[in-house]
């Protein structure tokens, strides 16, 4: 009897667990850079910039002296449009990372980029806009 077929199963089983370490070590790389992921966003008067972190919450907030010219329902409204704006960046900064470590094109990269995409995209954004107004009303 052939010791070939036995040989050449274990040699399946070597590869398949040496493309499952390499698959896990990309993975754990891109986990670790998106975690590290911070985005800074600044209006064009730079009177309001909002910093956020990788899970897109605002962890930084700077007003400059001339927002005391703004109303309350500006100052909010340029506060908020900022936060989308840097959302949008990090969405962006996110696909870079997934690009250079999973691929994109991975089961992964997609199901990560589907789930920046549900929580940042213009469509999400403005769903989450609009039940707030709704919320306000009540």
């Amino acid at each position: 009897m052939s010791e070939e077929g036995p040989r050449q199963a274990e040699d399946w089983v070597s590869q398949l667990q040496l493309r499952a370490a390499k698959q896990l070590e990309e993975t754990q790389r891109m986990q670790a850079e998106l975690e590290k992921l911070s985005i800074t966003s600044t209006n064009s008067d730079k009177s309001v910039t909002v910093s956020i972190d990788a899970s897109g919450i605002m962890t930084d907030l700077k007003l400059t002296e001339a927002v005391k010219n703004s109303s309350a329902a500006d100052l909010a409204a340029e506060i908020l449009a900022m936060q989308h704006k840097a959302q949008n960046q990090l969405g962006k900064a996110a696909s870079q990372v997934v690009k250079d470590s999973v691929g994109l094109e991975t089961a992964t990269g997609e199901a990560v980029m589907n789930g920046y995409r549900k929580r940042f995209s213009k469509k999400a954004m403005e769903a989450r806009e609009e039940a707030r107004k709704k919320g306000d009303k009540s």
